[in-house]
């Protein structure tokens, strides 16, 4: 929290600065040459993006009939031609069977006991690390004074190739627990359900700082390191732009996920090495109330 509060009190100190300097009558006056930070590449993707946007609109039109559909409401060519006495009501059966369906369908997924209904097991043919087996092979020479045969071999990887992937599944059940794959997936069935379309985001990879207990000497002493995690997320098909012209994932150009960010999220941006500092500071300079712009649905 402390760190977070300092981040914060930066952030608007810098914001109110270039808002002070640059302000007149509501708006900024200079764009801070942010225009200098705008790449053809930039421009490139700006195109894109305006394409997929406009060739998805009858798309768009589809999913609003199915969402009314599932809210138990009229379309509005329907409702402007019903006779005001008339009764507005909906028989709204839509969203009964929807999430009765989508609730049997999280059911197959994910039993009730808590049972697993995946695995992991080794090839019929696994192969291991030619050190491992050197190893695997000196320990049984050094306990018996016997060389190894084939066969033995064959039956040692064998054997750790299942301890090895005994101890991966336990890994994995872990990490679909800690990101809450369950609940992740229950949202897509829905989505799928309700438009057709249910987008599922991953596998990702994130960084995240982790303590661990470590001893030193007689004491025990607390370490920081760096993990890496697997994640995944469900996204709203309303966030997503497929290139329309695309018959196959394959050969799309291009598919965009649209953020919609606060300004402190975008200044969060220029602490990351993969985003350029100057860029998004001249942005947040430039468009001290962000330009982000509500969509027809």
């Amino acid at each position: 929290m402390p760190e977070r509060e300092e981040n914060v009190k930066e952030f608007e100190k810098v914001f109110q600065a270039a808002v002070d300097s640059g302000k007149a009558g509501g708006q900024v006056e200079e764009v801070y040459e942010y225009s200098k930070h705008i790449t053809p590449l930039g421009n490139e993707i700006t195109k894109w993006f305006a394409e997929a946007e406009r060739d998805r609109r009858d798309v768009e039109q589809r999913w609003l009939r199915d969402l009314r559909q599932y809210r138990g409401e009229y379309d509005p060519e329907v409702k402007a031609k019903m006779h005001p006495k008339r009764s507005k009501a909906f028989l709204s059966l839509t969203r009964t069977k929807t999430k009765t369906l989508s609730a049997r369908e999280t059911d197959l997924l994910f039993p009730a006991n808590g049972d697993k209904n995946w695995s992991v097991s080794p090839t019929p043919i696994p192969e291991l690390n030619p050190e491992i087996i050197q190893k695997i092979a000196l320990q049984y020479q050094e306990q018996t004074g016997e060389v190894p045969s084939e066969e033995m071999i064959k039956k040692f990887i064998n054997t750790e190739a299942n301890k090895r992937c005994m101890a991966m599944e336990q890994e994995m059940a872990d990490q679909l627990s800690e990101l809450k794959y369950r609940e992740i997936i229950r949202k897509t069935i829905l989505s799928g359900n309700i438009y057709g379309t249910g987008v599922l985001k991953g596998p990702l990879v994130k960084s995240q700082m982790a303590k661990r207990w470590l001893p030193k000497g007689k004491d025990w002493i607390t370490v920081e390191i760096e993990k890496l995690l697997p994640f995944c997320e469900f996204v709203p098909v309303w966030d997503i732009y497929p290139d329309m012209s695309a018959r196959e994932p394959e050969d799309m150009r291009y598919i965009f996920q649209r953020y919609v960010m606060n300004r402190f999220k975008v200044y969060q941006l220029a602490k990351r090495k993969d985003f350029k500092q100057d860029a998004i500071i001249s942005y947040l300079k430039a468009h001290p109330t962000g330009d982000a712009e509500y969509k027809n649905h």
